[in-house]
């Protein structure tokens, strides 16, 4: 029940959020400070050509979501090593990029099929 309270409150929504009290607004101030610094780490990034042209509020979004999922199954009994490690892990894959030089084009861009899979389903 407390992580599911804390998880609620790290989301920002919920009734279980705010019957958590000042430990649920702490972690959602806290979150908070981390998705403006994240943005800010992004933009500043981009505007000085180190990263492509991104939605710098819904990177950081996606960034620090996954980050918490990869904390969350560090706590599973399978858990494959350190989550530190895990997470290096996924960085590098984020920065290197995962694709093969097989499926971009001549401009670095995904094939179609790729970008077709990224689409809004609505």
């Amino acid at each position: 029940m407390l992580f599911r309270t804390l998880a609620l409150a790290y989301l920002g929504s919920g009734a279980l959020a705010e019957e958590a009290g000042p430990a649920a607004e702490r972690v959602a101030a806290r979150v908070g400070v981390q998705l403006e610094r994240l943005r800010n780490t992004l933009e500043a990034a981009v505007a000085e050509g180190e990263l492509r042209p991104l939605d710098a509020a819904r990177t950081a979004r996606f960034l620090i979501g996954s980050w918490t999922g990869v904390i969350t199954m560090g706590m599973r009994a399978d858990a494959p090593g350190d989550t530190g490690e895990v997470l290096a892990a996924g960085i590098r894959g984020l920065v290197e990029g995962l694709a093969t030089g097989e499926v971009l084009t001549a401009e670095g861009r995904l094939r179609a099929r790729y970008l077709r899979a990224l689409e809004d389903p609505r």
